[in-house]
């Protein structure tokens, strides 16, 4: 439901009967004899005085005192509702503790309904809970909501601020959506009762719908919150002059319909729900500029793929690592880094072009980068005229080598690692190669240069080492470390 609607019945007391969409688990009513006791003297005193609140009231606080609802406190509070309720006679009342009674029922059978008993209701064990079955219990908790809400006409002249003591509305939107009693207990009755029951949901959608004037506040509310709108675009154009079609509005996608967004806050700059509707245009306006490209080798071209949002005019800026920095990545002795640490190496101006707001990608190529570690980012002027561009690069690099590395080696074979162009596949002679090999906390420190079918020869007697092999040949010295077993 609308968070801007929030009810919660006698704070101070429930748990169980808090007004809200969390699922009722099982009662806690573990309250001293004594408020039982002080909950029945109010409860005389208030059936002498005919004070209406303080009957419900009453009833709550004697309910929880009765410590958890059990084969013998059932009973008990189940009779002192259905006293009270004989002797009522007015409507906002009788519906109160009809509901209020509902939600007993609700609780004695989420803690201790049996859901394959067979039996139906009769006189013999009607009065005995511990019979019934989890359909039985739905069945009455039904009849009682339907009950609470019999009375429409009469409910909905009682305004939901004159239960101030009862009922707390948690803002003045809560009570222009839900404005009486009985549109109160119909949204509140969808909460707690609607959900499980598909059809019963519907027929209280229905009631709380059709008790409401099309086009007010509370039919828009109703209309959004029990999903009975076929289209939110078709209705919203239907009722676009109301201040309160921005319920519908907003459960529209501002890129496909940003001029209706933008023509709603021209139309209504002072309304309730234009900083929501301003906030979704934000969103769609905001700028942003991303690159990405699986480039690995010096000869080929650089093929960046370039997403644009709302920025028709940028830069692509390729940063080069220095080798000092690289060091000291591998090394462990420098953790993190950002854009000033690094050279600017080449600059590319990127467009696109689109109404905003919009999204576009585009494939772009670029010269090839020779042997070394990159980051690119994109950069840009965004609309109050300053520079953007992620200082944050490290995760955006890209390493430009032309060899890679794999391991072979068998029972009756020695291990080997080969080196070959990423490109090609051909083997690559006279590379250097640094190996480092460990197990548990022995390490040791090899070299070996590639023979001409591209591979070295590991140690013999370290077979189930832990091995991590870095290669470089002249410029190209920058493939990542190869790591095996």
């Amino acid at each position: 439901m609308h968070k801007l609607l929030k009810f919660i019945f006698f704070l101070s007391f429930m748990g169980f009967l808090s007004f809200s969409t969390h699922a009722i688990e099982e009662p806690d009513f573990d309250y001293p004899q004594q408020v039982s006791k002080a909950a029945l003297l109010q409860l005389k005193k208030a059936q002498k005085t005919g004070d209406g609140q303080m009957l419900v009231d009453a009833l709550v606080r004697f309910s929880i005192a009765k410590s958890k609802i059990s084969q013998e406190s059932m009973d008990t509070i189940i009779t002192e509702i259905e006293k009270v309720k004989k002797k009522e006679n007015r409507a906002d009342y009788k519906a109160l503790l009809n509901y209020f009674e509902a939600i007993v029922f609700n609780s004695y059978r989420n803690a201790y309904g049996v859901y394959d008993r067979q039996n139906a209701v009769n006189e013999e064990v009607k009065g005995d809970y511990t019979e019934w079955s989890n359909e039985e219990f739905d069945q009455k908790v039904k009849s009682l909501i339907l009950e609470s809400l019999k009375e429409e006409q009469a409910l909905k002249l009682c305004p939901i601020s004159n239960y101030s003591n009862i009922l707390i509305n948690s803002n003045e939107m809560g009570r222009t959506y839900v404005p009486t009693l009985y549109h109160f207990l119909c949204i509140k009755a969808l909460e707690n009762f609607g959900n499980d029951d598909n059809t019963f949901g519907k027929e209280l959608s229905k009631k709380w719908v059709n008790s409401c004037e099309e086009g007010s506040p509370e039919w828009f509310y109703a209309m959004r919150e029990t999903d009975m709108v076929d289209s939110y675009v078709d209705s919203y154009q239907k009722h676009k002059d109301n201040e309160h079609s921005a319920l519908f509005l907003l459960d529209t996608s501002v890129w496909d319909h940003y001029l209706d967004y933008i023509d709603y806050v021209n139309r209504f700059p002072n309304s309730y729900y234009t900083p929501e509707v301003k906030n979704k245009i934000n969103k769609a306006e905001a700028q942003e500029l991303r690159l990405s490209t699986d480039y690995v080798n010096c000869r080929d071209s650089l093929k960046l793929r370039v997403g644009f949002t709302n920025v028709h005019k940028g830069e692509a800026r390729i940063y080069r690592l220095p080798d000092q920095l690289i060091k000291g990545l591998q090394d462990g002795s420098i953790k993190d880094y950002k854009i000033d640490d690094l050279e600017l190496f080449r600059t590319h101006e990127l467009t696109s072009d689109g109404i905003i707001p919009f999204r576009k990608d585009k494939d772009v190529v670029l010269p090839p980068l020779p042997y070394g570690r990159y980051a690119i980012v994109g950069a840009f002027t965004n609309k109050e005229g300053e520079l953007s561009i992620d200082v944050d690069v490290s995760n955006k690099t890209i390493s430009v080598y032309d060899m890679t590395m794999f391991h072979a080696g068998g029972k009756d074979f020695p291990d080997r690692v080969f080196t070959v162009d990423n490109k090609t596949g051909a083997p690559i002679a006279n590379a250097n190669l640094d190996i480092t090999s460990t197990i548990n906390s022995r390490r040791f420190n090899d070299t070996a240069v590639t023979t001409s079918d591209g591979s070295a020869l590991l140690p013999a007697d370290r077979k189930y080492y832990r091995y991590d092999v870095k290669a470089t040949k002249g410029d190209d010295k920058y493939s990542p470390i190869f790591g095996f077993y």
